[in-house]
């Protein structure tokens, strides 16, 4: 799906939370309707659709699958520095969350992690 869709979408949560959008993360009427839509057709709920736009999926190289809400800004820090200086031990744990998971990157066979959240994260790192 296009941005903007993925922008409605998370105005859709924050909308259902009370929360206010700053100008720049105002959408359209147009989106908000197809956003309406989509959430009614597949039963989602704002919970839900929070939980899909944060969390990120990480696969071992068992076949094995971890979905965790990671800071948004522990994952940017990640990919900024994964090419300079691959880590040997990934530290996913949140604090926040309440669990700790450290993962040996050489077990991981794929990280699929959100990208309008983790841009959010460089955002605030740089």
């Amino acid at each position: 799906m296009p941005g903007e869709f993925y922008k409605a979408l998370e105005a859709f949560c924050m909308e259902k939370d009370g929360i206010e959008l700053d100008e720049n993360e105002e959408v359209s009427d147009y989106s908000k309707k197809d956003i309406d839509s989509f959430t009614e057709v597949r039963d989602l709920d704002h919970e839900l659709v929070r939980e899909l736009l944060t969390q990120t999926h990480i696969h071992d190289i068992a076949g094995n699958l971890q979905s965790h809400i990671i800071e948004a800004e522990k994952l940017a820090t990640f990919l900024f520095h994964i090419e300079l200086d691959p880590p040997i031990l990934l530290n996913f744990s949140s604090y926040e969350q309440g669990y700790e998971l450290y993962i040996p990157s050489k077990n991981i066979s794929l990280i699929d992690m959100p990208k309008r959240f983790v841009d959010k994260g460089f955002r605030e790192i740089v």
